[in-house]
């Protein structure tokens, strides 16, 4: 990641101005992750379509990747980590964009982990791999143990919601070039789609549609 050699970096490719920390990585990949699940589980549960995900991680950096592998066409799928926001992208390449809101507070994030067992295995990592006169890192790892002993690996109490708020088909009438301001976002760092979240196509016969047309 932090190298440039797989789809999630530091910069994003440019798309961000600041660079972001390994936990702000993790953080974005996360709820990425998680909204690309809610709407599986929507299309799935609710309108009984089935979708699978692509979430191989390779150093192939293909340009316009498929975020439903066996869709017909290009689909977007992307996550915000807020409720708040007026508009839904897709970047250059893609057919369709699909919109998730999935506010996760990193703390959240990380309480499912723990609950995930991810947590205490990356602690026992760490203390397998530190000397053993080091107390002080010894003593730092133990009472982190003794912050997350109530919570029991394997046992979920966390609970995760997102919101799909609908998909849009891209056109050239929504292209937007880098530089443009748009109102409640600001300055668009990266040419890209942009679709205002009221004008999404969000109904059950909307996404009988997009079925149709992806051979889903």
């Amino acid at each position: 990641m932090f190298a440039g050699g797989t789809r999630p970096t530091v910069t994003q490719k440019g798309f961000r101005d600041r660079r972001r920390t390994f936990e702000g990585i993790l953080a974005d990949q996360f709820v990425g992750k998680l909204g690309e699940v809610v709407l599986r589980k929507y299309l799935k549960n609710i309108l009984a379509i089935k979708i699978e995900l692509d979430w191989e991680i390779s150093t192939d950096l293909e340009q316009f990747r498929n975020d439903i592998p066996h869709a017909q066409k290009k689909v977007s799928i992307k996550s915000s980590p807020t409720l708040a926001g007026a508009w839904a992208e897709a970047p250059l390449g893609y057919d369709y964009g699909v919109c998730v809101k999935c506010s996760v507070p990193q703390a959240t994030i990380m309480q499912f982990f723990i609950e995930a067992c991810g947590f205490s295995r990356l602690l026992d990592f760490a203390g397998s791999r530190i000397p053993p006169d080091d107390e002080r890192f010894s003593s730092y790892l133990q009472d982190m143990r003794e912050r997350i002993r109530r919570y029991k690996c394997g046992e979920f109490q966390t609970t995760l919601k997102g919101i799909v708020c609908g998909y849009f088909e891209t056109s050239d009438a929504l292209l937007v070039p880098k530089g443009t301001k748009l109102d409640y976002l600001g300055e668009v760092r990266e040419e890209r789609y942009f679709a205002k979240i009221s004008d999404l196509k969000w109904r059950s016969n909307d996404w009988e549609v997009f079925k149709s047309q992806n051979g889903l």
